[in-house]
C-alpha cells in the first residue's frame, strides 16, 4: 500500500487516478454495504443468529477499513471529488438504512438495516477527513462492532424463545427473560448515542466535525437517522417484551439463557468504552495522526534505503 501511494503521487493530480479510485470505491462499497447494500438483508437473515452476530460485527467493517485506508493514503489527490462522493453515499445509506429499519416488522430485517445505517454514518466521518472526525470514526468502529454483535445475540434469543421473528406474533417475553429485555433496551440506547454508553463519543465527534465543516444537511441526516434507529429498536423492545404474552407456560421454543452471559459481557464492554472514552481516544491518537499524515506510514514501510 505504501508503494501504491508513492506511484499514485508520481502520477500527479490526474483525473484517471481519481477514476480508478472511484472504481475501487464501488468494489469496497459493495463489501461495506455502502449504498450498494442490496445483498445484505437477505444473507444476514439466513444463518443462525450467532453467525449473523459475527457478520454484523465484522463483515462490513472490512470494506469500511479498505475505504478508510485507500482514501487517506492512495487516492488523496482530488479530495474535492472523492470526499463529495463519499458524503453523498454516506447520507443516502443512512437515509435508506433508517427507512428499512423503521419500515420492516421482522427482527432480522430491522437489525440488518441498522447495520446498513451505521455504515453510512461511519463513512460520513471518513469523508470529513479531519482529526476530530477520524478519531470519532475509529471510536465508532469499535463501538459498532460491540453493539451490533450485542443486538444480534439478544435478537436471536428473542427469536429462539418465540419461534418467530415477526414482531406482531411476539409479546410479553419480559416474563421469561427480563435480563434480555433490559439489555436490549440498553443496546438500543447505545445505538442512539445516549451517554455514558459507547455510542455517544464517536457520534458526538463526527457530528461536531460535520457542523464545523459546514455539512449541515448531512449532519442533520446523521442525527435524524440515529433517532430513527432508536425508534426501530424501541419498537422491537416494546412489541416483543411487553403486553400480554402470546405464549403459555412451556410453549416457548427455547429459554434464551445462553444469551445472558455474552449479553452481559458486551454490555460491560459498551459501558466501559463509553466511560473510558478519554483513554480510548488517547490510544487511537497515533492512528489518527498516521491517517492525517500518510507519509509517516510510507516512510516507516519504505525507508530511504529500500526506495
Amino acid at each position: 500500500m505504501a508503494h501504491l501511494a508513492e506511484r499514485a503521487a508520481e502520477a500527479g493530480r490526474d483525473g484517471l487516478v481519481t477514476v480508478v479510485g472511484l472504481l475501487f470505491l464501488v468494489v469496497f462499497a459493495t463489501k461495506a454495504a455502502l449504498l450498494l447494500f442490496f445483498w445484505l438483508p437477505g444473507p444476514y437473515g439466513a444463518p443462525p443468529m450467532a453467525v449473523a452476530a459475527l457478520f454484523a460485527a465484522l463483515l462490513t467493517k472490512v470494506g469500511i477499513y479498505a475505504i478508510l485506508r485507500t482514501f487517506t493514503l492512495i487516492f488523496i489527490h482530488q479530495p474535492e471529488v472523492t470526499r463529495t462522493v463519499l458524503l453523498a453515499m454516506g447520507a443516502l445509506t443512512m437515509l435508506l438504512g433508517a427507512l428499512g429499519a423503521v419500515g420492516h416488522w421482522g427482527i432480522r430485517k430491522i437489525l440488518a438495516y441498522n447495520v446498513i445505517l451505521s455504515v453510512g454514518f461511519i463513512v460520513f466521518g471518513i469523508a470529513l477527513a479531519d482529526g476530530e472526525s477520524l478519531a470519532g470514526t475509529l471510536f465508532y468502529l469499535l463501538h459498532d462492532m460491540i453493539v451490533k454483535a450485542w443486538l444480534f445475540i439478544l435478537g436471536g434469543a428473542v427469536i429462539a424463545i418465540a419461534g418467530t421473528d415477526r414482531l406482531r406474533e411476539i409479546k410479553g417475553l419480559i416474563r421469561y427473560r427480563p435480563q434480555l429485555g433490559w439489555m436490549f433496551l440498553l443496546a438500543a440506547m447505545s445505538v442512539a448515542g445516549v451517554p455514558p454508553l459507547s455510542g455517544f463519543t464517536g457520534k458526538l465527534l463526527i457530528l461536531k466535525s460535520g457542523v464545523g465543516a459546514g455539512e449541515y444537511t448531512v449532519s442533520v441526516i446523521g442525527l435524524a437517522t440515529s433517532l430513527l434507529a432508536f425508534y426501530s429498536l424501541l419498537k422491537v423492545f416494546i412489541l416483543s417484551f411487553w403486553g400480554e404474552t402470546l405464549l403459555n407456560e412451556g410453549e416457548q421454543h427455547a429459554t434464551g439463557r445462553n444469551a445472558v452471559l455474552p449479553g452481559l459481557v458486551l454490555a460491560a464492554l459498551s459501558l466501559g468504552l463509553g466511560i473510558g472514552s478519554g483513554a480510548v481516544l488517547d490510544w487511537l491518537e497515533p492512528a489518527v495522526g498516521t491517517l492525517l499524515n500518510p507519509s509517516v506510514y510510507i516512510d516507516a514501510v519504505l525507508g530511504a534505503g529500500i526506495r
